[in-house]
């Protein structure tokens, strides 16, 4: 004979348990099972049944009576779920926060932690109690949070409480947004902009979108268009204000970078084709190796010189920008057997550490400011950043040389120049040659 621990999800809830037609005692604590009983968590919606000592043989015969209906539970769990992000992101800003504000958010993290234990033990009406009673902690500490000094701070830690949204959606050169206001929420107008526009960067159509009264959500979209000489390859394209002024007289301002993930290089000037056979043409010096460090001499042969064409990245809102792949068949035709060259420049407006990350078809050989810094000389399919090379950029202009083996198939590249925490680095710019 044995007891046996058994647990059942998605439960709402149970109101009795039986077994073998016996109702078992409910406990209050999980530790209390070992004695026997049933134990409910509502926040798991999961029901623990600790089974009497049997001697199975043909099986047990468990009954569970539930009351309430699932959307009940779903919806006191929902609630205690947003009650439980206010708390966390209060206290990620506690430091901040007035001794005022700060015994509110105590409060606030005790109401949270009664509204769990009270839904664990199915007590419904309780719950909503709970509730009620952090909604009136949250009011008092929306007012203390008007009262402390305007700052960036104080006015996200006041669209938290008061449950305002601003979603932002970044795709390629369109920068959308969605601000959510509460209806319970009297607001007296809106107005959301761009501003601090980037150098090279111009926006097309509105640079402003402003909202009287309420409209729910408030939608719009910016659009922008690189104008300067060189390319990207990170920073930002401006900054995102949303003003929003309430009735009575109180205002509140939140700022959004416009991110431009652009680090991948793609202004190249290509030389090739060259000798690749026996895949020994990576570590055979060409004519171009000799002018890595020294410059692309003025007088070269036409017929050996290609170059890419910059494309917009293309982006997605879960992933920030697609990779951008170098098509070296697209440029040279089909090859066999082959190696070619891609010479590039990159400004840095001061000297930083950074990595380059890369994926190549077939293998490849790196050179940083005249230096080789990284090889791979086996066959392989390009993937991105499959290799990634530390490097350090001097302030100024950065000659990168990468060449590339081919033995058959597809034959290309990704290059994308990161910061040491792989993040884009604001104010890379980047071009076929040094100016």
């Amino acid at each position: 004979m044995r007891s046996y621990l058994i647990q059942i999800n998605g439960v709402a809830n149970p109101l009795e348990v039986k077994i073998e037609g016996k109702n078992l005692q409910r406990v209050r604590d999980m530790k209390e099972l070992k004695s026997g009983g049933w134990f409910y968590d509502g926040e798991l919606m999961r029901l623990y049944i600790q089974t009497p000592r049997y001697s199975i043989r043909k099986g047990l015969e468990i009954s569970v009576k539930m009351g309430g209906e699932v959307s009940k539970v779903a919806e006191l769990n929902s609630a205690l779920s947003d009650l439980g992000e206010k708390v966390s992101f209060l206290k990620d800003y506690s430091p901040t926060l007035s001794a005022l504000a700060l015994g509110y958010l105590r409060k606030l993290e005790e109401v949270y932690e009664k509204g769990n234990k009270l839904l664990s033990a199915g007590d419904f009406a309780g719950v909503e109690g709970t509730l009620k009673e952090g909604k009136e902690v949250s009011k008092n500490l929306s007012e203390a949070l008007w009262r402390m000094k305007e700052s960036e701070e104080r006015d996200r830690l006041l669209m938290q409480m008061l449950g305002i949204s601003l979603q932002t959606f970044n795709q390629g050169l369109k920068f959308g947004f969605s601000l959510s206001i509460p209806d319970s929420i009297s607001l007296k107008s809106a107005r959301v902009s761009v501003e601090d526009i980037e150098e090279g960067w111009n926006i097309v159509g509105k640079r402003e979108y402003v909202f009287k009264g309420k409209g729910n959500p408030i939608k719009g979209e910016f659009e922008a268009k690189w104008t300067g000489k060189y390319f990207p390859l990170g920073g930002s394209i401006g900054s995102i204000i949303a003003e929003l002024e309430f009735a009575p007289e109180r205002k509140l301002e939140v700022r959004e970078k416009w991110p431009m993930d652009c680090s991948y290089i793609q202004a190249f000037r290509l030389f090739g084709v060259y000798d690749n056979t026996n895949n020994q043409g990576l570590e055979r010096a060409y004519p171009p190796e000799e002018w890595i460090g020294k410059g692309i001499p003025s007088q070269i042969q036409a017929v050996e010189e290609k170059r890419s064409n910059w494309q917009v990245p293309k982006f997605d809102v879960a992933s920030g920008s697609a990779p951008v792949y170098t098509d070296l068949l697209g440029h040279f035709g089909r090859v066999n057997n082959g190696v070619a060259y891609a010479f590039t420049y990159v400004y840095s407006p001061k000297e930083i550490d950074a990595q380059i990350l890369l994926g190549s078809d077939d293998g490849c050989v790196l050179w940083v400011n005249g230096q080789k810094v990284h090889a791979y000389l086996s066959p392989r399919i390009a993937r991105p950043d499959e290799d990634k090379v530390p490097i350090h950029l001097k302030k100024g202009w950065n000659e990168i040389v990468l060449k590339i083996g081919q033995v058959g198939g597809d034959w290309g590249f990704y290059m994308r120049i990161l910061g040491k925490d792989g993040k884009p680095i604001s104010g890379l710019l980047n071009w076929y040659e040094p100016m």
